[in-house]
Parts: C-alpha cells; sequence; structure tokens
C-alpha cells in the first residue's frame, strides 16, 4: 500500500512537470526544425526552466548519447534545481529519474498505440538532465556559471557541431522518419555514433558511475518495471480520469 502510495504520487508530481508537452503529433519525433547546436542556439540557458522552455532550440544530437530533447532535459532537472543538501543525494536524483519514467508508463498505460511514449530520446534525455543539475549542485564544474558549467558538460557528452551530418552518417543516410515508432525504455542510447560507455573525460566517468547504479535501483530493472506498471493498472479508474484531466489542464495553462 505505501509502495502504491508512492507511485501514484509519483505520476501526481510528473504532470506537474509539463513533461506531456513534447508530445509530438508529426510523423518524427526529432522535430528537424528544432534541432540546433551550442553554436547557433545563442546558448543562454542560464537555469532548468530555460532549458525546459525550449522551443525553436531543443533538439541536440550527441555523439555519445544520441539525441537530447531540452525540454526533457530541463524538465527532469529542474526537480533538483534548488542547491539544497536533498537535491545533491542520491536518493532525489534516483526521484527525479523515477517521476520521469513514471510519466511515461502514465502515458502507455493511457494511450498504448502513442509512439512517442518512451520514444528513443525521452530516458536519455532525463538522465542527462538530471545527472547535470546534480553534478552542478555537488559543485562538480568548479563553481562555474550555469550558463557555463552546462557548455562544458555539453562539450565532454560531444554535442554535435553538425547534427543531421554526424547522425545520417551514424545511420547510414536513414532519415528521421524511420524511427519514428522507435522506442527505448532504458538508460542506454539507440542512436548514438560513439558508445556511451567511453571514460575519456571526467563528465563521461561520472555519467556511467551514476548509470551504473541507476539501472540497479530504479525501475529500468524488469521486475521493478513490472510491478510500478501492475500497481498503475489497479489505481482506481476516477484517479487516473483525475490524473488525465489535471494534465490536460497543465498543458493548456
Amino acid at each position: 500500500m505505501i509502495l502504491k502510495k508512492i507511485v501514484l504520487n509519483l505520476l501526481i508530481i510528473s504532470t506537474t512537470l509539463s513533461i506531456a508537452e513534447h508530445r509530438i503529433t508529426t510523423e518524427n519525433i526529432v522535430i528537424e526544425e528544432s534541432i540546433c547546436t551550442v553554436e547557433n542556439s545563442l546558448f543562454d540557458f542560464n537555469n532548468a526552466q530555460e532549458l525546459k522552455e525550449a522551443e525553436s532550440c531543443r533538439f541536440f544530437y550527441s555523439l555519445r548519447w544520441g539525441w537530447v530533447d531540452l525540454k526533457h532535459f530541463g524538465g527532469i532537472a529542474k526537480l533538483l534545481a534548488d542547491n539544497t543538501i536533498a537535491n545533491k543525494s542520491d536518493f532525489k536524483f534516483y526521484y527525479a529519474l523515477l517521476a520521469g519514467e513514471a510519466h511515461e508508463q502514465f502515458y502507455e498505460l493511457e494511450d498504448p498505440e502513442n509512439t512517442s511514449t518512451y520514444s528513443y530520446e525521452d530516458l536519455i534525455s532525463n538522465f542527462l538532465g538530471a545527472s547535470f543539475q546534480l553534478m552542478f549542485n555537488r559543485g562538480f564544474f568548479n563553481e562555474d556559471s550555469y550558463l557555463d558549467a552546462l557548455k562544458r558538460y555539453f562539450s565532454e557528452i560531444e554535442i554535435s557541431g553538425q547534427p543531421m551530418e554526424d547522425f545520417l552518417e551514424h545511420s547510414g543516410d536513414k532519415p528521421l522518419s524511420d524511427y519514428s515508432e522507435l522506442q527505448n525504455k532504458n538508460y542506454i542510447p539507440v542512436l548514438n555514433s560513439k558508445s556511451s560507455a567511453a571514460i575519456n573525460n571526467p563528465t563521461q566517468a561520472y555519467l556511467n558511475y551514476l548509470r551504473s547504479n541507476a539501472l540497479i535501483f530504479i525501475s529500468s530493472n524488469r521486475t521493478s518495471r513490472e510491478l510500478m506498471v501492475k500497481l498503475l493498472e489497479q489505481a482506481s479508474s476516477s484517479l487516473t480520469k483525475e490524473l488525465i484531466e489535471f494534465d490536460k489542464n497543465q498543458r493548456t495553462n
């Protein structure tokens, strides 16, 4: 019963993130018109909220981690954005990731045919956003400003300066539309051109440390994921309707 309440509370919290704004009705998951680079983005993101509100500059391509959606990145980072002791903890990091997963599970149960649920960049972007904010809170970037820390982070995860060219080279010229139904329910990227496990700089080393623990403790573990689905399916229909209505209001406000 306690676990069920925790999961349902996470669902409510995840809807307040308004990550649902990322739902895309076009055939592609990554929208080519919103792809950009650090150089051409007028890179002026100074906090998680600004990242979450990214529109014209929304998708980056990391050679190590594949496509990154700034709405997911910023939405999850915002859960850790207050520089408090709690937000420097592993527990809050796992909590943020689990909230993101609960959000995807909620939409998967609501509409199993929705191909943008668990799309290939969703959980990866969540992980990278939570990891960046945790590392920033812990002083990993040597007290740099948020913007300077973000630039260093993006440099060390190898955000591409020519995203479509690098992606098409990796995909063998297969267009993004060919991947519109590709899902990823893990924190191992699927469209990266280089290994995300490589330890070639301090950021990559720390990311691999965080991911190795996350894969154990959060719901990417098959048993806990199945348990979460079971708990969500057991939720009362009235609560489910309330959550759906709540989320719709979030999207329109």
